[in-house]
């Protein structure tokens, strides 16, 4: 006798008997859409940004020190202006980063403020150099 419950078995119903909608059809003769220019972005080598530390599995042999970033931006568009600030900051934080040395950045903290369109932000964060 087993003192575990009973896991009810069920099926997912068919496309539209549940409500949803089905999916769109796909029409494979249609045209590539070109509308996307596509961006060529050289990383001589990536810095790596983390909110806490490295994995235990990753070694950290070298602490760099603290790196800052500080990033303005002012569109018409709040979201906007957030994105390309925030953007901004971390090229820069990485670009500290990579200029001490380092290959990482751990306990990478953010502030944003700002008003309207307007939007600053702050990074700051521990520069590593580490190896798997």
């Amino acid at each position: 006798m087993s003192d575990e419950p009973a896991v009810p078995e069920f099926t997912l119903p068919d496309w539209g008997t549940d409500g949803a909608p089905p999916p769109p059809a796909v029409d494979d003769e249609s045209p590539a859409d070109d509308t996307v220019d596509e961006i060529e972005i050289e990383v001589e080598r990536p810095i790596l940004l983390t909110a806490g530390s490295l994995p235990a599995r990753w070694d950290i042999h070298t602490v760099h020190g603290l790196v800052t970033a500080h990033a303005k931006s002012e569109k018409d568009d709040p979201a906007d202006s957030a994105a390309s600030a925030t953007a901004k900051a971390v090229a820069e934080l990485r670009e500290a980063a990579a200029t001490m040395g380092a290959n990482a950045v751990t306990h990478v903290s953010v502030t944003v403020g700002g008003r309207k369109s307007k939007t600053v932000v702050t990074m700051w964060g521990t520069a590593v150099s580490f190896s798997r």
